[in-house]
């Protein structure tokens, strides 16, 4: 099983490390927007050569932007985030940046099921 984690800011990036319980139980790597492609597919292949059969997550920093983004809005596969990611992640999972937090936005499941993921809700 592959996750893909989405975040604009590294606190809460760090935020929802934190309140994965079970992180132990995966390989953890990370990647982000400012990759080309190439190198991209690198640090995929090696996460494919060395995972041994573990569940992994993949934390990617998307682009930061002059712009602050609406306290709705979510990224898009192919425009925000490599297209590859989504295709190959089991769940995709983006973590709102602490301003859409400040508006109440929570965490939104992109795609698939995060139930492999034991939360620590209250820590978010």
């Amino acid at each position: 099983m592959v996750i893909t984690v989405l975040s604009r800011d590294k606190i809460s990036q760090n935020l929802f490390r934190a309140s994965i319980q079970n992180v132990a139980e995966f390989m953890v790597i990370g990647t982000n927007s400012n990759q080309d492609f190439s190198t991209l597919q690198e640090r995929l292949k090696v996460m494919r050569d060395q995972c041994g059969g573990k569940d992994v997550i993949i934390f990617h920093a998307l682009k930061r932007s002059i712009f602050a983004v609406d306290e709705k809005w979510e990224p898009a596969s192919g425009l925000d985030y490599p297209k590859i990611l989504k295709e190959i992640s089991d769940a995709v999972i983006y973590t709102p940046t602490l301003r859409q937090s400040s508006f109440g936005k929570k965490l939104a499941v992109l795609k698939g099921d995060v139930s492999r993921l034991q939360m620590d809700i209250d820590s978010l």
